[in-house]
């Protein structure tokens, strides 16, 4: 669940806060018959293609007199909360004629529609392709029938323990023992603080350091600097990857509290108290990691983690025994109960307070980070070695590795890649000869395309958001206008890998801070910010992370390695129906039908339905039967989170789903940022900043 947004105060609410107060006044109706069918959508560019291609699909074999599809676009950013926040508008305002009759978005989605009675079921729609144990989420959907289908799991994602090699590598080696026979390599450079630290004999352990030892050789042979023959000898190899990323990670130090007689195991990354035990003690026993504040381009922190919500959520319920009834909030009798959260008894409160101080330990040791909404996600830090591992949603796959060259830039604590070259351009500076005082920059975008950046007003000639933009923030006009008639030219400092102090258009998410970072509009329909006194950088393979350095673990299935069942985590937006009128729904159902059961000719002669084809287009997990025994076509992320779906000890861990239910999360969320960003939040601190992000109409309930 990748992208939040955080409601603070009655007045950011908006449209969620008048629902929950409205929402008994809005009573079912029927939207206009159009004589279509809209299917509304917030995902990533990736998955919109595939939908496009998958509805012309449609469109071009369906009967004549069935009703076309159309897509629609309602946050090209991927936010399934501004999702939420306009089909809840359209709620609120009976739209019978801009609604729509589809949406992929989460279970609590449902929930909300219930409450106007706008629901639609799937009960007559052929969904037996499903593994059923998939399809048991809607049994803990609130206001709704538990027996009814109503949200059908078409984009499932899961979770897993991303470890970079190389740099795991380079840790382990600088803490061990020289007469541990286990590791036989040779530390980074020789480090004079040799370590303590032993390596267990089990076999898995042998295991995950033979694939360790590969990354690390594999690093090696990546350096562009230094020609490493195949015959060189590993040793050789494994250090020259180790030298690498001690430049980043800097010494090793052997302390009370580290790795410092410590006993490594690879069960460690099974659970999440062991996990954080050893985060905290890499952690301390690296310097660097004791500043608070760090640039973008430094080491950052040890564990990275995705969505602190779920690393939370799933500790908790695992530790409670995998039963809801020992969870933050549970559905019972359709209605969401909030009892265990209030209840400082309870089993659920007193786990939650063992859990938040596990990752409290290492927050305080500025050993964890998390993605922030829109910035910097934690996969863009471990792609630079910047951290030794980390969680994310096999969604995030396409995202998680380096290709062969990769410029970002860097500029105060964010950084922003350049991804294939074609979303960071450098902004060429205008002079005197141009003729138009209002003209205080360009950019040539791919293609040669030129877009030219202006004050006050456009030229004639030119359209906004084609090619050209109007700037409007008085400190980007004045950096722009300083440095007018000034010719472009590389620094004393500057390499060839290289630029410093420049000024970029970037199209990326990151949120603008109007300093250095700043929004400047649409620019043909993506979003467009100009980053000022940036400076790029070239890496090279040897200092990113390949996909073939990674090790691809299990998400932890456990909070400690006592509990008794092991925990998986199924996520990812629903396809969800929402009622029109009597036409439109049969239509819809019949359209949803053909998604999950017509076996369609793609590209390359694949012959699949247009189910598996946007799944897998999008990096998504389809939970059929079929596809859960059958991996040999997935990726790394998906192979290893569809080997826990398919096994039957493992059991499935699917958020209570209630319209108030996002709100907890965004409010675990926030808080659990706070607390990264502000040391001095404990447990009780964080309880009641949670109990004021809620609300009085939450723990009224």
């Amino acid at each position: 669940m990748k992208f939040k947004l955080f409601f603070l105060s009655s007045s950011v609410l908006g449209p969620i806060a008048l629902f929950t107060t409205a929402c008994s006044a809005v009573y079912r109706f029927d939207q206009v018959d159009d004589g279509k069918i809209k299917l509304a959508t917030v995902t990533s560019a990736s998955a919109s293609g595939s939908l496009t291609t998958i509805i012309s699909k449609y469109n071009s074999q369906k009967d004549p007199n069935d009703y076309p599809v159309e897509l629609v676009s309602l946050d090209s950013r991927g936010s399934y909360s501004n999702g939420k926040k306009d089909l809840q508008a359209k709620l609120l305002a009976k739209d019978k004629n801009n609604f729509y009759n589809l949406t992929f978005n989460y279970s609590d989605v449902v929930s909300i529609l219930s409450r106007s009675q706008m629901e639609l079921s799937f009960d007559t729609v052929d969904t037996s392709n499903f593994d059923p144990s998939f399809l048991s989420f809607n049994n803990n959907i609130s206001n709704v029938n538990p027996n009814s289908i109503y949200a059908l799991p078409a984009t499932v994602s899961g979770e897993v323990l991303v470890l970079n090699g190389p740099v795991l590598h380079y840790i382990l080696s600088s803490a061990k023992k020289d007469s541990n026979t286990t590791l036989s390599t040779h530390s980074a450079s020789n480090n004079s603080n040799k370590g303590t630290m032993v390596v267990a004999s089990d076999s898995e352990t042998s295991s995950l350091w033979t694939k360790l030892e590969a990354a690390a050789k594999m690093n090696a042979q990546t350096n562009e600097t230094q020609v490493l023959k195949s015959n060189s000898s590993e040793s050789n190899q494994t250090q020259a990857s180790d030298t690498e990323i001690k430049k980043i990670w800097g010494d090793y130090q052997e302390v009370d509290g580290g790795l410092k007689n410590y006993t490594f195991k690879a069960s460690v990354f099974n659970n999440w108290k062991d996990l954080n035990d050893f985060a905290t003690r890499i952690a301390k026993s690296f310097t660097k990691l004791q500043t608070t504040t760090k640039k973008g381009e430094e080491v950052q922190a040890v564990f990275g983690i995705g969505s602190l919500e779920n690393a939370l959520y799933t500790a908790l319920f695992a530790s409670g025994k995998a039963d809801y009834n020992n969870f933050l909030f549970n559905i019972k009798n359709q209605r969401i109960n909030f009892s265990n959260f209030f209840n400082k008894s309870s089993t659920a409160f007193q786990n939650l307070k063992t859990i938040f101080n596990s990752f409290k330990s290492l927050i305080d040791q500025n050993g964890l980070i998390s993605n922030a909404h829109f910035n910097t996600p934690v996969n863009d830090y471990a792609k630079f070695n910047q951290l030794a591992f980390y969680t994310s949603s096999t969604a995030r796959f396409p995202y998680s590795f380096a290709s062969d060259s990769v410029k970002r830039l860097i500029v105060n604590d964010k950084t922003i890649e350049n991804k294939n070259n074609k979303s960071v351009f450098e902004v060429n500076l205008s002079s005197d000869s141009d003729n138009n005082s209002n003209l205080i920059g360009t950019v040539s975008l791919e293609n040669s395309k030129q877009v030219s950046l202006y004050e006050k007003q456009v030229d004639s000639n030119k359209q906004i958001g084609v090619d050209a933009l109007l700037i409007k923030d008085e400190t980007l006009i004045n950096h722009l206008k300083s440095l007018k008639s000034q010719v472009s030219a590389k620094s004393a400092s500057e390499t060839s890998q290289t630029k410093q102090n420049k000024t970029f258009l970037a199209f990326t998410t990151v949120n603008a801070d109007q300093k250095a970072i700043f929004d400047v509009g649409k620019l043909n329909g993506k979003t467009a910010k100009i980053i000022i006194n940036a400076t790029e950088t070239t890496n090279a393979k040897i200092s990113t992370l390949q996909e073939k350095e990674a090790i691809v673990l299990k998400a932890p299935q456990r909070f400690e390695s006592t509990d008794p069942f092991p925990i998986a985590l199924v996520q990812g937006p629903s396809l969800i129906g929402i009622h029109a009128n009597e036409r439109e729904d049969i239509e819809t159902k019949k359209f949803v039908n053909w998604y999950l059961n017509t076996k369609v000719q793609w590209e390359e002669n694949s012959i699949k339905t247009p189910a598996e084809y946007v799944a897998d287009k999008a990096s998504y997990l389809l939970p059929f039967k079929n596809r859960l025994n059958n991996t040999n076509s997935y990726n790394e992320f998906v192979k290893t989170a569809v080997s826990q779906f398919a096994d039957k000890n493992v059991t499935k861990f699917a958020e209570p789903a209630d319209f108030l239910s996002n709100r907890v999360r965004d409010g675990v969320k926030s808080n659990l940022n706070a607390a990264i960003n502000n040391h001095s939040i404990d447990f009780d601190s964080f309880i009641n900043d949670l109990t004021d992000y809620l609300g009085s109409d939450v723990k009224n309930i």
